[in-house]
């Protein structure tokens, strides 16, 4: 991202610096939602604002703006947090927009997606590196990826294939390609890309010595030293330059692709190596070489299927498109937030909307972070669903985007006598005599072990970790822990706990209540392990273990189970 003072992202439409009062913006009056897409830019926007301000509109409500998958119609899937959408208009377009919206007298209040990015394709810079360098990679801490999954064995488990991998590759459908714009190989499925870790192009550049066969004597030679390199470093790691392993293999590709590039008898050589790799149809022992190599990287290619029971980085609900994002670590929460906060400052954002704010692992520390940058009383939303009873927790904001109250201002329109009459004609049509309320858990259940079994088996992973590390506990089984699981989040009546390190009285209220529900309608004859999850929850784990577990695993299991609890209800009850 450029400096603010060349970006002019602090300037007003005069040239001048200000310093903005972000305290001095007043409170939506009125809003009106604007869908930003490749179809509706920034300059169609400013093309309406006169109507809106005709209309009494106060502040302009548009969806996200940062840079997010190409073609994309919604906005959150964001791909760079670090520009302005170029499919919106880029930054030239939004300070225009910005400069007009000021001239009629709106504001702007801005959706923003701390909670997940846009994955897959080629478009992630960030995915990208996590998936050639594995934890080596700068960007790894942004990505909420469990590499210790039991099954995974270590690797980023990627569910993008139409078939089955041994399948895909024998059918021709995993093609290993030269990256010419910025050095390296990929594997490419369809529109998916797949970095391959520079440690193992030795495999390939030995064929293409072979093939060029003293053509280019001065490019074999380079090309010869690059690749001895690169075998040594896979042998040694720890033998890298003071730069690092990952910048020295970065300077390595951009050596490789220059070499390449300038002579014509590499480049063939290249492509006819990379053709032989690649296998031939038919012939199933052709896709060894390129199977090998996919069995060297940090990742595992699978089946989409797979993700259902199997996948090791936190999704968005159960779109294996959106990976989840640790914003909770101050680093990435300034590295995905760093513009906004330029726009913010410069007096072109006066409220921030904060989308799915129950899939952040401290959604009240979260706020309190992004208020402390923003300045105390920044009109600050966030998308929260209140469960039935429920009251918004004290976060320093200014309150949800309004679910409640919009059931509040429906309730005015139905005639609550007629419940009875509906409620006859259901059961009389569908033959069901259970509650809402037993319809609900069981709904959760089934969405839990469908579309949320690969996250529910990362929590049971997490609760044995625990329990089989101390005497009085690893007794309990794997599947007795996944049922309990299963009873608690299927008979929690909100959407998530909150709890951090102590727990407030309302969640320990909570979870003593919807424990006591889950013991009270279990079939399982012992329910301690029941009791131990909720001590493990309110942190009370003490009581039940000869010493406290690990700090680490503790706050990893409550942060997982917090996570999860909420889109399951959100799924189950839509």
């Amino acid at each position: 991202m450029k400096p603010q003072q060349e970006s002019g992202l602090s300037r007003d439409p005069s040239g001048e610096a200000r310093d903005a009062n972000v305290l001095a913006a007043p409170s939506p009056r009125a809003t009106y939602r604007l869908q930003f897409h490749a179809g509706f830019t920034f300059d169609d926007a400013i093309a309406i604002l006169p109507y809106l301000a005709r209309l009494g509109i106060s502040h302009v409500y548009a969806s996200p703006l940062q840079t997010a998958r190409p073609g994309s119609t919604h906005g959150y899937d964001i791909v760079d947090h670090t520009r302005i959408n170029p499919e919106l208009g880029g930054e030239e377009g939004f300070l225009r927009l910005s400069d007009a919206l000021k001239l009629h007298g709106l504001g702007l209040i801005l959706d923003i997606v701390p909670n997940h990015m846009g994955i897959g394709g080629a478009d992630n810079a960030w995915w990208l590196s996590v998936i050639e360098w594995g934890q080596l990679s700068p960007h790894a801490i942004a990505f909420d990826i469990d590499w210790e999954r039991l099954g995974a064995n270590g690797k980023l488990v990627l569910p993008f294939l139409g078939k089955r991998y041994g399948e895909a590759l024998e059918d021709g459908e995993l093609t290993l390609k030269r990256d010419e714009s910025g050095g390296g190989f990929s594997i490419w499925h369809f529109e998916h890309r797949f970095p391959i870790s520079p440690l193992s192009y030795p495999i390939l550049l030995d064929r293409v010595l072979v093939l060029v066969a003293d053509q280019a004597p001065q490019g074999d030679r380079e090309l010869l030293a690059i690749s001895s390199r690169l075998r040594a470093l896979s042998e040694n790691p720890a033998g890298a330059g003071p730069e690092g392993l990952v910048a020295e293999c970065e300077a390595l590709k951009q050596r490789l692709e220059q070499v390449i590039t300038e002579s014509p008898a590499l480049a063939e050589a290249t492509e006819r190596a990379l053709a032989l790799v690649n296998g031939a149809k038919d012939v199933r022992e052709s896709f060894d070489t390129l199977h090998r190599i996919l069995e060297m990287q940090s990742y595992r290619l699978a089946n989409w299927r797979v993700a259902a029971s199997d996948i090791n980085y936190r999704r968005f609900f159960d779109i294996n498109t959106l990976a989840g994002v640790r914003v909770e670590e101050p680093a990435v929460f300034e590295r995905t937030h760093a513009l906004i906060l330029d726009l913010v400052r410069a007096g072109r954002i006066q409220g921030l909307r904060i989308d799915h704010i129950d899939g952040l692992a401290d959604p009240e520390g979260y706020v309190r972070a992004l208020q402390s940058e923003v300045g105390p009383d920044f009109y600050i939303l966030v998308e929260k669903i209140l469960g039935h009873g429920e009251t918004l927790r004290p976060w320093p904001i200014s309150g949800t985007t309004g679910y409640e109250v919009l059931n509040l201002i429906d309730g005015i329109l139905l005639d609550r006598e007629g419940a009875a009459a509906i409620e006859e004609s259901y059961r009389e049509i569908t033959r069901q005599p259970d509650s809402f309320e037993e319809l609900l858990r069981r709904a959760k259940r089934e969405t839990l072990h469908a579309s949320f079994a690969s996250e529910l088996e990362v929590l049971v992973s997490d609760l044995a970790r625990i329990a089989y590390g101390d005497r009085r506990s690893r007794d309990y089984t794997i599947h007795a822990m996944r049922q309990v699981l299963t009873e608690i989040i299927e008979r929690l009546p909100v959407y998530r706990s909150y709890i951090t390190d102590e727990p407030s009285p309302e969640d320990r209220t909570l979870i003593e209540e919807t424990v006591a529900g889950a013991i009270a309608g279990t079939p399982m004859p012992d329910t301690s392990l029941h009791r131990f999850v909720a001590a493990l929850l309110l942190g009370e784990a003490d009581r039940l273990m000869t010493a406290p577990p690990p700090a680490e695993h503790l706050a990893r299991f409550r942060r997982r189970f917090q996570q999860l609890s909420g889109p399951v209800t959100a799924k189950s009850l839509e």
